[in-house]
């Protein structure tokens, strides 16, 4: 574990999953025999779809990784990349109605019901905190995202993790509920440490991602009870109310605004000649 706390959460809230995409051994074979002189069988033994096509018409084209992403999700019956969003804060306003942040994204979901993939996670709500895990699109991930920098409902809001490319969901459906049962094991030293490390960010990512597991193996109607008793039957697994606000006023862990800066503003970059005078003579070949 780095000794450098803030470094290291940080770099926890972005992770990519390319794992999937290099499975598709008619591409590995494609690109491995692209180069081969032996001319057996047809072209699409030796080139992916795509390059077939152009090889037909007498153009041969590189497969590209472009090429090998679109291929994957096609493969898995994806439009889009599914992303998870793991994010919690303050209420704005003390002793603010807990509702209203259901009533919230009930309302914001709407405007993309339109969209072929699903929206699935959940949002718990409880005294002072909440926490909201999502599994969507990037297009609704990033609306989310935005919504939260700018909307006054939520304040302190960090984000825990924003994983893309994510090959399955554990949430069947989307659901927001108030919590006010206490996790389990009560409060403890590292809930009120204030100096937030890897591993408590870590343990409330994986707690709200077993719930949606544990969801996921329930029939219809053990999940009426589960929900609305949520604080009874997840105990061992939802964050503790105390673990929460230290994560929400801690400054090692990455904010929206920041992490808005960093992942969804465009990038403006100087080269060193250009600060340079006079100007550099361009070498000729």
């Amino acid at each position: 574990m780095s000794q450098n706390t803030s470094t290291t959460v940080r770099h926890v809230t972005h992770i990519s999953n390319d794992a999937d995409i290099f499975a598709s051994d008619d591409h590995l074979t494609g690109i491995g025999m692209a180069g081969v002189g032996r001319n057996e069988g047809g072209a699409d033994q030796f080139f992916p779809p795509l390059a077939a096509a152009n090889a037909a018409a007498g153009e041969e084209k590189r497969t590209s990784m472009l090429d090998i992403v679109r291929d994957g999700l096609g493969r898995s019956g994806k439009i889009t990349m599914l992303y998870r969003v793991v994010v919690c804060g303050k209420h704005a306003a003390t002793g603010a109605d807990r509702n209203e942040l259901a009533v919230h994204y009930q309302k914001f979901f709407k405007q993309y019901q339109a969209e072929t993939e699903l929206i699935t996670g959940l949002l718990v709500v409880l005294d002072k905190v909440w926490v909201h895990v999502l599994e969507a699109s990037s297009k609704v991930t990033y609306a989310v995202l935005r919504d939260l920098n700018r909307s006054p409902l939520f304040s302190d809001v960090k984000v825990l993790l924003v994983q893309d490319d994510v090959p399955t969901r554990f949430f069947p459906f989307w659901a927001s509920r108030n919590n006010d049962v206490p996790a389990e094991g009560g409060v403890t030293d590292a809930d009120l440490d204030e100096n937030v490390r890897e591993g408590n960010v870590a343990a409330v990512c994986v707690g709200l991602c077993s719930v949606g597991t544990r969801l996921g193996s329930l029939s219809k109607a053990e999940l009426k009870s589960a929900l609305d008793e949520l604080g009874t039957h997840f105990r061992d697994l939802l964050p503790r109310a105390a673990a929460l606000e230290r994560i929400a006023e801690s400054p090692a862990v990455m904010g929206i605004a920041e992490w808005i800066s960093v992942f969804d503003s465009h990038v403006n970059t100087v080269l060193e000649a250009e600060l340079t005078w006079p100007a550099q003579q361009t070498l000729v070949f």
